[in-house]
């Protein structure tokens, strides 16, 4: 075979040399020994080599030889080349990979000699091809120079279809065809070993696994494991790999090293090395690690020098080193070592990958490629590190992730089935609480919730306690732990690792219940605490890590879980000890929502830029909530309104006694906190009897874990007094002087004439109105002079401040007008008039802008008579609560300042406005059902759905506003029942204004659009332009009102119908004079457009009769048309019917398919036929009525009309389907 390919120049000094390589099976070796001749390298002696190498003095002129071993000036270099990974991308071997050798050509003469371009100087002699290297252009060998010959490099290429596999022994010729003149000729041949390229071992990792995680705190990396598993794909290799880690490509000299023994072919091999614990040189979140490894040989010999080695016989060593020159004595003294050691080490080339020397080398001495530097320094350091290259992508490299993290954090309190028990602690924590065990109860006098004075001993701290002992202890002792306790009434969460520094590590803490679903989650980066606080999140210690307990000694609660933590995280035992006793932690003062008592899970991240599933948690811990024990179990439920005692206060809140449990409330600007006696305040003392109102219900102490930022914040707190404006009394009988003896809840006793009592009552209500009354002036007696809102100046003795607002009896003026205003409302809140169908629903619905028509009434009717129980129970309900409010509104406007009402009335009036407010939801039906009456069903249900989903907070506000109406109503106290009942209502017209107006509006606006967009497609061609325009002008505003979402949208709809209304009666005139003929002109012209088109696409399909009959017909109207005939309707009414039966086969007059039409084409032609006809109508059908689609149902009747035409163009026989698909999506399209 033949080869001439172009070789590579390589310069060597100022000497170049260029040769080819020719394979050939015709060389003439003239006057040069032959192959047989050739003395097999295993039987060279060291003398073989001065034929070339070693200088004869004796020699002049030219002497070319060539030696490959290692006494030779320069060594051989031998590269693989292809395929994978390294593949022949120069296209030199015809196979598609082989050997590239750079070979020394040596002048042991005394002249240089000068080879020509085109001359072959050496040639091999394989087994299977004879190659030959043909220099290409004029170079240069130089003349010895002392006692080391000249060179100059070829390459010669053996491409490995010219080898055997394995090791090959190729006999060479140097000059073979006598071209140059030499005076010695006698060393011009020799033996070359190479391997063939698959004998070059090829090792890939295939897999290399990692932990999960490993953990960086403070600089130290934890220890982990690294398991490596690969396979070499290439020859045998007699020597093993040295592997190394490398993170981020930053190299750190020889780090995680193994050693691999001898790799057979297709040999796999898993080693596992462990990456110890230390000082890390990484940071978090450096997570790309690296395994890189490369031919054990390498580092000591490089990559090139064994080929070199391979050709030198060295079972005369002594004989040999002083051979291989100065520079070289060193490095070829460790090869001879490996030989010694491992006789076959050199006897497989090297890994393909290792020739880039990735890891470097760790030796000091040069190699015969390192242009006289250390291996070291040029190969790179391998003990400082070397770095990848950016641009490598060879197989000595294995690139994965290793997530580095911050220390997984771990749980230290709540631990694990630890038990949290409610207590009556308050909620919240003195700055100086250690030091109230030390304080003592001070007493003093208050009224109490029995209207009597007593004693009552007051703590700083704590508030009242109504026990003789400190709350309840019995010794100092127990006192004392209670104190200590305190602390740990707050469900705090504590873990590690924490330092004292300014700032910690990020986290998110998430708490589940037991079904592990998350109740709270929150995520914070906790900071140094700078003081001893116990319910500071952030970095902190435990509380009695400063201050002695009730022992009296210092006691940190986590020394031991500190010190055993640090101890199991590699750290040593000083280390260890002196975190346990700093004792630093990070907290977390859980601030959530109110947990009931159960069981519940926690965990901790540091994570917190992780992808949602990915974090790593610490450990998940199970703790438990215990309530306080339980008094009774019949205690009533606490609502929105209550009242009670104030047993204690603090920052922002006050704790207050009811008859269902201790109560926490906190209040803040918003709260009114207000007294009959002395007007509003600007906090609630210790001792009030209270009505307090709140939006919501709040907690009873030591049921449910309240963190303080829970507690419900008061709307009002009202102090309430003996002798208040409003009591509740009982009949008790007929006093001696003949009057009614009545006492009542406050322990009053009052006689009243029979006729001031309502009929047959045994309990009443009595009110009796205030005024409110301004001091001006204080004389210095201590006389107030008060003016009151009526106008009346009046003094009274009593300790008063100027400025001060007090009640005193009297009309009220707010009274009576807050009562007017109810009145007046509850008259224009016609729901009950729904059912009367009266008048006043007519103006009602007037003032909605609904469209008023005869057949309302009958339509708002039989909505009613539909709709579902709960809302007719509703509307019964809603018309007696009318008439009662609206008797009880008239007594306070018509009557004095003193009222008598009959107890079962208000008990009553409570309970209709207790089932008002359990079902006012419903309020939103009935008002809907009223203003949308004549709409469909599912339009007012789309229409309710909506204005609910806006309404939640409303229907919510408004059953909490209700509820303290019945509260009051319940308590007696009328006038406040009226003036929150009047409040609730003009919310309620606020959000009829804000959002059941627009909605409803909204939803008749599309109604009226939907119908006038129909009207102006069905007729509006019968309309002239101005009164078209007219309507498309008032559709088109109404639109973008819609689209704005303006809010006042009822004239738009109004304007619109009137423009309507307006035009049709201006047709209606047109139709008299004349005007219906343009109509039928337009209608003409369209039919004229519909059927052209129709002939143009499908006329072909037409038999001759009937194309005839319908060409006849659209000539007969365009006829008429030109000639201004007034009769057109007939005219265009029998082209359509032609148009519509053209298309038809005979004997199908209903539109059905029958065979027979298409006489040419059988069946088949029957089905094009019909085909062409279903596609004319269904795109008829989409250009005049496409707009009232949905995108769905336009999108699958295009895609059904596509696929038959695309079948009809391919001429595919079976249509039938798809014409009835296509029918198909027409006949539902429009549904």
């Amino acid at each position: 075979m033949t080869n001439f390919t172009r070789l590579t120049i390589v310069f060597v000094s100022a000497v170049a040399l260029a040769a080819i390589s020719v394979s050939s099976a015709w060389a003439d070796t003239p006057a040069v020994p032959s192959v047989g001749d050739v003395v097999p390298i295993q039987q060279s002696t060291v003398a073989g080599w001065s034929s070339c190498s070693l200088i004869d003095e004796s020699i002049s002129g030219v002497d070319l030889c060539f030696d490959p071993s290692v006494v030779a000036p320069r060594w051989i270099k031998l590269q693989v080349s292809g395929p994978a990974p390294n593949p022949d991308l120069t296209g030199e071997f015809p196979s598609g990979w082989g050997i590239r050798a750079q070979l020394p050509i040596q002048n042991r003469g005394t002249e240089q000699v000068v080879i020509d371009a085109g001359t072959t100087i050496l040639s091999f002699t394989t087994a299977k091809a004879v190659v030959d290297v043909v220099v290409d252009t004029e170079v240069i060998v130089p003349p010895r120079q002392g006692d080391e010959a000249g060179y100059a490099t070829v390459t010669a290429l053996f491409d490995s279809e010219d080898l055997q596999p394995g090791l090959n022994h190729i006999a060479y010729v140097v000059n073979p065809g006598n071209d140059i003149v030499e005076s010695n000729i006698s060393n011009n041949s020799g033996t070359l070993r190479l391997f063939h390229p698959s004998a070059y071992p090829r090792v890939v990792i295939n897999e290399v696994i990692l932990p999960d995680y490993v953990q960086l705190d403070v600089g130290l990396l934890e220890g982990f494991t690294i398991t490596v598993k690969g396979t070499n794909l290439g020859g045998d290799m007699t020597r093993g790999i040295s592997f190394e880690t490398v993170f981020k490509n930053k190299a750190k000299g020889i780090v995680g090293p193994y050693e691999s023994g001898p790799l057979q072919q297709d040999g796999d091999f898993e080693f596992t090395t462990v990456w110890p614990a230390g000082p890390g040189t990484v940071t978090v979140d450096q997570s790309n690690i690296d395994i890189r490894f490369q031919d054990e040989s390498a580092s000591p010999f490089g990559p090139y020098a064994w080929a070199s080695i391979i050709n030198t016989d060295t079972s005369s060593p002594t004989d040999l080193l002083p051979l291989v020159g100065e520079d070289l004595m060193g490095f070829f003294s460790f090869a001879l070592e490996a030989i010694g050691n491992q006789p076959d080490y050199f006897l497989s080339p090297m890994e393909i990958g290792s020739e880039v020397m990735l890891s470097g080398s760790n030796y000091t001495h040069p190699g015969p490629f390192t242009e006289g530097r250390t291996m070291r320094a040029f190969y790179g350091d391998q003990w400082v590190g070397k770095q990848t290259p950016e641009d490598y992508d060879g197989d000595a490299i294995f690139s994965t992730n290793l997530e580095i993290i911050a220390p997984v954090p771990h749980a230290m309190y709540p631990s694990e089935n630890h038990v949290f028990n409610l207590t009556s602690h308050p909620p919240v924590l003195k700055e100086d609480w250690q030091f109230c065990n030390y304080e003592a109860t001070t007493l003093e006098e208050y009224v109490d919730l029995n209207n009597k004075l007593s004693d009552q001993l007051i703590h700083r701290c704590f508030g009242i306690s109504h026990s003789d002992g400190f709350f309840g202890w019995d010794t100092n002792v127990q006192w004392h732990q209670w104190v200590d306790a305190w602390a740990d009434s707050f469900l705090r969460f504590r873990w590690l690792p924490a330092k004292s520094q300014l700032e910690g590590k990020a986290v998110t803490l998430q708490v589940s219940d037991l079904d592990n679903v998350v109740v709270h989650e929150v995520a914070f980066t906790p900071f140094l605490s700078e003081i001893n606080d116990p319910v500071f999140t952030g970095i902190t210690v435990d509380e009695f890590q400063k201050y002695a307990d009730h022992t009296g000694n210092i006691n940190p609660r986590h020394y031991d879980d500190i010190y055993e933590y640090y101890l199991s995280e590699d750290w040593d035992n000083d280390y260890a000890t002196s975190q346990a006793t700093a004792g630093y932690f990070n907290q977390y003062v859980y601030d959530g929502p109110p947990l009931e008592p159960g069981i519940y899970n926690w965990r901790v991240t540091t994570n917190v830029n992780a992808e949602a599933g990915s974090e790593i948690w610490s450990e998940l811990v199970t703790f438990t909530i215990n309530a306080l024990p339980s008094i009774s179990d019949q205690l009533p439920a606490l609502k929105t309104v209550f009242r009670g005692e104030v047993t204690n206060t603090y920052t922002g809140g006050f704790t207050v006694a009811t008859e269902s449990g201790f109560v926490n409330v906190r209040t803040d600007d918003e709260t009114i906190i207000s007294s009959g006696l002395t007007g509003i305040q600007p906090e609630v003392p210790i001792g009030w009897k209270v009505h307090v109102w709140s939006e919501e219900v709040p907690y009873i102490v030591g049921k449910t874990l309240v963190p303080y930022e829970a507690i419900p914040i008061a709307n009002s707190v009202e102090q309430f007094v003996t002798n208040r404006s409003h009591k509740r009394c009982t009949v008790i009988g007929q006093a001696e002087s003949g009057r009614s003896a009545v006492t009542c809840d406050d322990g009053d006793y009052i006689e009243l004439n029979e006729s001031d009592l309502p009929s047959g009552a045994s309990t009443i209500v009595l009110v009796k109105d205030h005024k409110e009354c301004e001091v001006f002036a204080v004389s210095s007696s201590g006389v107030a002079s008060l003016e009151c809102e009526d106008g009346e100046v009046v003094t009274l003795d009593q300790p008063l401040k100027t400025g001060q607002v007090i009640l005193i009896p009297g009309k009220s003026a707010k009274l009576i007008s807050t009562a007017n205003r109810l009145y007046d409302r509850i008259n224009e809140f016609k729901i009950s008039a729904m059912v009367a169908k009266d008048q006043q629903l007519t103006e009602e619905l007037d003032e909605y802008g609904a469209q008023i028509n005869a057949d309302f009434d009958a339509a708002f009717a039989e909505v009613l008579a539909n709709a579902s129980a709960e809302v007719q129970d509703f509307l019964q309900t809603v018309t007696v609560l009318d008439d009662m409010i609206t008797k009880l509104t008239g007594s306070f406007i018509s009557g004095d300042n003193d009222f008598i009402f009959d107890g079962r009335d208000i008990s009553e009036l409570a309970l209709q406005l207790q089932i008002f407010a359990d079902s006012y939801e419903n309020m939103v039906d009935l008002m809907v059902a009223e203003m949308l009456a004549e709409m469909p069903q599912e339009t007012r249900d789309t229409t309710i759905s909506s204005i609910k989903s806006q309404s939640g907070p409303f229907i919510s506000d408004m059953k909490t506003e209700l509820e303290r109406a019945i509260y009051f109503l319940n308590q007696g106290n009328l006038i406040e029942a009226i003036s929150v009942m009047d409040g609730a209502m003009s919310k309620e017209e606020q959000w009829q204004q804000e959002v059941l107006i627009p909605a409803t509006s909204a939803t008749m606006a599309f109604e009226a659009i939907a119908m006038v967009e129909q009207d102006l497609v069905e007729y509006g061609d019968s309309l002239s332009e101005e009164n078209r325009a007219g309507i498309e002008q008032k559709l088109q505003a109404l639109k973008t009102a819609v689209s704005n979402g303006e809010s006042n949208l009822q004239t738009l709809i109004d304007e619109l119908y009137k423009t309507i209304d307006t035009a049709w009666e201006s047709y209606e005139g047109d139709n008299e004079s004349g005007g219906q003929n343009a109509g039928a002109e337009a209608r003409a012209l369209e039919a004229i457009a519909e059927v052209d088109n129709s002939i143009a696409q499908y006329g072909e399909s037409l038999t001759a009769e009937k194309r005839k009959d319908l060409e006849q017909k659209l000539e007969t109207l365009k006829t008429a048309l030109a000639n201004g005939e007034p009769n057109l309707q007939p005219l265009i009414d029998d082209l359509y019917e032609a148009l519509g039966t053209a298309w038809v086969s005979p004997g199908n007059s209903s539109g059905g398919w029958v065979e027979g039409d298409n006489e040419s084409g059988g069946q088949n032609g029957d089905s094009q036929t019909r085909a062409l006809e279903a596609i004319a109508k269904v795109e008829n059908s989409i250009v005049q009525y496409g707009a009232w689609l949905t995108d769905e149902k336009r999108t699958d009747l295009e895609q059904k009309l596509e696929t038959l035409k695309t079948a009809l163009a391919n001429g595919e026989t079976n249509l039938e389907p798809l014409i009835d698909d296509l029918y198909e999506a027409s006949s539902t399209a429009w549904d």
